[in-house]
């Protein structure tokens, strides 16, 4: 596969592509370019010809005499999309946007979450990635193709900023073999990697955050403006629109960027305490006769998916298929399942991560999934009616249950509400029911006398209206 870029490092002005040539990965599908590509040219039905919907009908092509090759052209209407695109969140849940890039601090921050999840001390981030390849363009490119490749106008910038050092320099004074096999293996970020280190910070750690000179600070300023507005207004809502209920939600947006400051600064204290004291552990340990290789050594917590596509893809994606003597199917039928879980996967949604907990299980086969047109019309009073028609989610997902009325009410209203204005004509979303209302008062009283549900506080409609 042929990829012309044109937004590169160093060539953003020049609008002269640089091409980058793919190829496909029978050993390991994880890191295979072609498959990943035809997954999301399928999600989005990009393919002008009209036979190509399956991954079995795109593998299955073949190139016929006299051509030497066939090209799988894309749709005119689908050449100025981005291929990357960003999650855009609507009132019916979030969906990925159909022409808005997926920008470079989203990739760095599911970068750097990889990076945790996986276990590295240091920070991971697409310049590692970027850093990673110029080295090993080093050893088997032309310092010319190595600058055109990476952008750079002279040598200078990789000398300067990329190469590692990575050269038996003891082996080369003392005259013996060189070992710079070893010494590579002294530079890459995996040496340090453990899959045992922390990734979130326990109930005390996220406790201790509140005991910050700079939160306490701002917490005390806070309340005691909440007891002025209070005393002065009654209720909260009514300051709305003078200076000082400005001053409250300014000083509300501080105190949020204080304890997420605090916390990402806290979770980086953890992870390097841990890395730091984990060897001398590990030393002690065995000391005292613990052997590298006792079952205790590190136990692998099992992971269950919400949806069995994501569990077949663990399954397949990083299986070494080389080393399979009597393969249960064959490399071309894995490749057909991976890419078939992954375009599926695009038109799926997953809870948000902070929810995960309330939602785990891996969703029942297709055909144990209930039908739309068996969810009761009326529905448990503290259900959300939004994520019961978002056919996106889970099944255990979309009939979850609040725990309180008020807790429901602060879920619709900040996550489904906030995108829908008085008087947009709202759909119902209830997947048996095709009333389509006026407004959004009228979809509340809908919603209310229809499917038991009180989506919004009696007050809403005040708050709505400043």
């Amino acid at each position: 596969m042929k990829v012309r870029l044109l937004l590169n490092k160093g060539g953003r002005d020049t609008k002269k592509p640089k091409p980058f040539i793919f190829h496909e990965r029978d050993d390991t599908l994880g890191i295979c370019p072609i498959a990943q590509f035809i997954a999301l040219a399928l999600a989005d039905d990009a393919f002008e010809a009209e036979n190509l919907k399956t991954p079995e009908e795109i593998l299955g092509v073949r190139v016929a005499l006299p051509r030497n090759t066939i090209q799988l052209k894309w749709k005119k209407s689908m050449l100025d999309t981005p291929i990357f695109r960003r999650a855009v969140r609507y009132a019916d849940g979030i969906r990925t946007s159909s022409d808005k890039a997926l920008p470079y601090d989203s990739v760095a921050k599911y970068v750097k979450r990889l990076g945790r999840s996986a276990g590295f001390y240091q920070s991971f981030s697409p310049y590692c990635i970027r850093r990673g390849i110029a080295n090993a363009l080093d050893s088997v490119a032309t310092a010319a193709e190595r600058n055109l490749i990476l952008g750079h106008s002279r040598s200078g910038i990789f000398e300067q900023y990329y190469l590692t050092q990575k050269r038996d320099v003891q082996s080369a004074y003392i005259g013996c073999p060189s070992k710079d096999a070893l010494i590579r293996t002294m530079g890459q970020m995996s040496l340090d990697r453990d899959p045992r280190a922390p990734k979130t910070l326990t109930l005390d750690q996220s406790a201790s955050i509140e005991s910050h000179p700079e939160v306490k600070r701002l917490q005390q300023q806070k309340n005691q403006l909440y007891a002025d507005l209070k005393t002065t207004y009654g209720k909260i809502c009514k300051a709305k629109g003078t200076g000082v209920y400005r001053t409250y939600t300014n000083l509300l947006s501080d105190l949020r960027c204080a304890r997420q400051a605090r916390r990402t600064a806290l979770m980086e204290e953890v992870i390097e305490e841990w890395h730091d004291s984990i060897h001398t552990k590990e030393v002690e340990k065995q000391a005292f006769g613990a052997s590298v290789t006792e079952a205790e050594a590190y136990q692998i917590e099992p992971i269950i998916h919400t949806f069995e596509e994501r569990s077949r893809l663990a399954e397949v994606l990083f299986r070494y298929l080389a080393d399979e003597k009597k393969p249960e199917c064959s490399a071309r039928d894995l490749r057909a399942i991976s890419i078939r879980d992954m375009t599926t996967l695009c038109a799926l949604q997953e809870v948000p991560r902070r929810e995960k907990s309330s939602f785990r299980g891996i969703v029942e086969a297709e055909e144990d999934t209930p039908e739309p047109d068996l969810f009761p019309t009326i529905c448990p009073g503290t259900q959300c009616l939004f994520c019961l028609g978002n056919n996106q989610l889970s099944h255990i997902a979309r009939t979850f249950s609040f725990s309180r009325l008020d807790v429901l009410q602060k879920h619709v209203e900040s996550v489904h509400l906030w995108y829908i204005t008085l008087d947009q004509k709202v759909p119902c979303p209830h997947p048996s029911c095709e009333n389509v209302l006026d407004n959004l008062e009228h979809f509340l009283n809908h919603a209310q006398r229809v499917h038991n549900n009180k989506l919004a506080s009696d007050n809403y409609f005040r708050q709505k209206s400043y």
